[in-house]
C-alpha cells in the first residue's frame, strides 16, 4: 500500500488508489474514502505505529503457541524477530 497523496493537474489524489481527494489543492481528511489509505502524515505516523504494534503482538502470541506445542526452534525465531 502507498500511503499519502500525489499532486496532479485536477488537485490531490490518494497515491495508493489515485481517488481523487481534493480538488481545490487543500487536505481535508487523513483517510481515503475509498481505499482507507492514510494521507496526511500524522495519519501515516499513526498507521505504521499501528502496525508494529500489531505486529509483535502478533509474533509474541505466536511465540506463546510454539512454546505450548514444544517447538522450541520455532519459538527462538519468534524471539529474534521480537527482539528486532
Amino acid at each position: 500500500m502507498k500511503y499519502g497523496t500525489v499532486n496532479t493537474e485536477r488537485g490531490i489524489a490518494c497515491a495508493n488508489c489515485n481517488s481523487s481527494i481534493s480538488q481545490d489543492g487543500v487536505l481535508k481528511q487523513n483517510f481515503c474514502e475509498k481505499c482507507g489509505a492514510p494521507l496526511s502524515v500524522e495519519a501515516i505516523a499513526d498507521y505504521e505505529r499501528h502496525n508494529d504494534e500489531i505486529k509483535k503482538m502478533l509474533l509474541k502470541s505466536m511465540q506463546e503457541i510454539s512454546i505450548k506445542n514444544n517447538t522450541d526452534s520455532f519459538a527462538k525465531i519468534l524471539a529474534q524477530l521480537l527482539e528486532d
